[in-house]
């Protein structure tokens, strides 16, 4: 019934072209979420997909949306997307690098951890537990500063404050 210039940018189409289409026809792949458009229309519950993709349409390969349909009147709803690639793909490469992360710590044959600003151990893999020969639970109670020979304490104090500092 009604679509603004933005639709008309993402389908392609005019105004003119796009009113009195249906849904469906203007992109096959909106059929999947048919019943959920009903069941906004008939009792007036929103319908909410987040990050979704056209399957097989060439328009929208490999693009990412968000979808909101809420009840406007008896006979009709308000149907809205956004775009949402750019978050999707970065979402992907964060998991990614989660993932190489937790390799590295897990599967490091040195001694890996993640120390808090005040030394306090905040993560600890395998191979530092067993360099100190504590268990993680324990190594987590301690601070580097506690494990440090006291020859060599200072200096690695001045390097943290050159590291804190910036």
């Amino acid at each position: 019934r009604q679509v603004n210039q933005s639709t008309c940018d993402q389908f392609g189409l005019s105004r003119t072209e796009l009113l009195g289409r249906g849904v469906v026809e203007t992109s096959p792949g909106e059929k999947a979420h048919l019943p959920g458009y009903i069941r906004c229309l008939e009792t007036g519950e929103p319908l909410v997909v987040n990050d979704f993709c056209y399957d097989g349409d060439i328009r929208t390969a490999g693009r990412r949306y968000d979808l909101r349909a809420t009840r406007a009147t008896s006979s009709s709803i308000v149907l809205t997307w956004r775009d949402v690639t750019e978050r999707f793909q970065l979402s992907q490469r964060l998991a990614a690098s989660e993932a190489r992360y937790r390799r590295s710590m897990d599967n490091a044959a040195i001694g890996m951890c993640l120390v808090a600003p005040d030394g306090r151990f905040i993560e600890v893999n395998d191979s530092l537990c067993r360099f100190f020969g504590y268990d993680a639970a324990s190594l987590t109670t301690k601070t580097w500063q506690e494990l440090t020979a006291p020859d060599f304490l200072e200096a690695d104090l001045n390097k943290v404050d050159d590291v804190l500092d910036g």
